[in-house]
């Protein structure tokens, strides 16, 4: 059958970078160096992930067996990712506690203090995963844009004798009614094609 056959860049391997910038940051230009505005949060470990999902409410009538209509009243869409450079300002990110980070002294050290509270109301950020050949249509570069989201997990950083620290992220997407098409509202992916 014609027009079938997959290519190599279409499977899609390998890690990405994470950036955070306040929520109404615009995406970046997939041909630009990201923009001073984006906070890089990685190194990260393990998989990116971006989880669709979202019950469907099934309707049966008295004259079918099969559902009739189906619909979604509810959608998430979820990042996930590990962060493991515990600096306190990739930390305080994280934790939506990022204008609370305290530089003082301690003795006679110079000290960076972070208080754990996270606080009644999430920060909410603009989310950037790119990726330098994230393309499936050939080694150019990819990335997904979500407009608004928050930090959603709690992170639970580890430490043992063969354990290296870990900061677990889940940002959560909210609708972003500032976009212009409702398909865009939850976020989106651009990738460079030729």
């Amino acid at each position: 059958m014609a027009g079938t056959a997959m290519t190599p860049y279409a499977q899609l391997v390998g890690p990405v970078d994470v950036y955070v910038a306040p929520y109404g940051t615009a995406e970046p230009a997939i041909d630009a160096a990201v923009p001073s505005t984006w906070y890089k949060l990685g190194p990260t470990t393990g998989d990116q992930t971006i989880e669709h999902s979202g019950d469907l409410e099934v309707f049966r009538d008295n004259d079918h067996q099969a559902p009739v209509k189906v619909t979604r009243p509810e959608e998430d869409l979820m990042v996930t990712f590990t962060v493991v450079d515990m600096t306190y300002e990739k930390y305080a990110r994280i934790i939506n506690n990022v204008g609370r980070i305290a530089t003082g002294t301690s003795g006679s050290a110079n000290v960076k203090r972070l208080g754990f509270k996270r606080g009644a109301t999430p920060t909410e950020y603009a989310l950037l995963l790119r990726g330098s050949a994230d393309s499936p249509y050939g080694l150019y570069p990819g990335q997904n844009y979500i407009p608004r989201c928050v930090q959603s997990g709690n992170p639970a950083p580890a430490r043992g004798k063969a354990t290296r620290a870990e900061l677990e992220c889940e940002f959560m997407t909210l609708e972003d009614d500032t976009q212009s098409s409702d398909d865009d509202k939850m976020g989106w992916g651009t990738v460079q094609i030729n």
